[in-house]
């Protein structure tokens, strides 16, 4: 179980999610567990960096069903 969940939708935007990723690591202390959401026409879905986890769909293009379908398996 980790401490804290950070859950982003993002879409080309690999570095913006690189700077998080790093941050994150730079500066929390407890485990975080940091989840991103991809649409699966993203063309900058193989250029995302590893370390964070990614969920991409293709069946969801607004924010709030994104981050829904994102939290619910953290619940559990």
């Amino acid at each position: 179980m980790r401490d804290l969940a950070i859950i982003v939708p993002s879409r080309g935007r690999p570095g913006r999610v690189a700077a998080l990723w790093d941050a994150l690591n730079r500066t929390c202390i407890r485990d975080v567990h940091l989840v991103i959401g991809l649409d699966a026409d993203d063309p900058e879905c193989p250029n995302y960096p590893e370390g964070p986890e990614y969920v991409v769909r293709s069946d969801l293009r607004f924010v709030v069903p994104w981050i829904n379908a994102l939290a619910v398996p953290l619940v559990d």
